[in-house]
């Protein structure tokens, strides 16, 4: 076969180039082709799908290295003046400015619309009175009092 096509090729072949090479359709080539064009899809999904599992793994380690950081150091809060560590909200935002308790005495007096709000921000039982909600909050915040 490569015999039948050369001397055609050398007797048109004066500028030196192989413009004349009739294109050889293999329908075994065509079909090598098409299943490197579909690995390279593949692999190309694939890479896609282990970068968002890698960025969704990372987000989920800041947030769980953020949650046990503040619940750690709201354990040892001793005493009203105590500065408390606001917990990430489950959606991995930080409390808005003044919604969290500073001290461990604000935590005490907390009450009303503040302490229902909070308790919902973080997605805790609408407990009926106070005193639970409070406790839910202290459980989940880590704080003794």
């Amino acid at each position: 076969m490569l015999r039948d096509l050369l001397p055609p090729v050398l007797a048109n072949n004066q500028g030196g180039a192989n413009a004349n090479v009739p294109h050889i359709a293999d329908p075994r080539m065509e079909l090598v082709r098409n299943e490197m064009q579909q690995l390279r899809q593949d692999s190309q999904r694939q890479l896609a799908e282990a970068n968002q599992a890698i960025a969704e793994l990372r987000s989920r380690m800041e947030y769980d290295a953020a949650f046990s950081q503040a619940r750690a150091q709201n354990a040892s809060a001793r005493g009203d003046l105590y500065r408390l560590a606001p917990l990430p909200l489950p959606n991995g935002a930080a409390p808005a400015p003044g919604v969290f308790p500073r001290t461990l005495g604000d935590f005490r007096i907390f009450s009303g619309p503040r302490l229902s709000d909070l308790v919902q921000s973080y997605g805790l039982p609408p407990y009926n009175l106070a005193d639970e909600r409070r406790r839910a909050l202290a459980g989940y915040f880590c704080i003794q009092f």
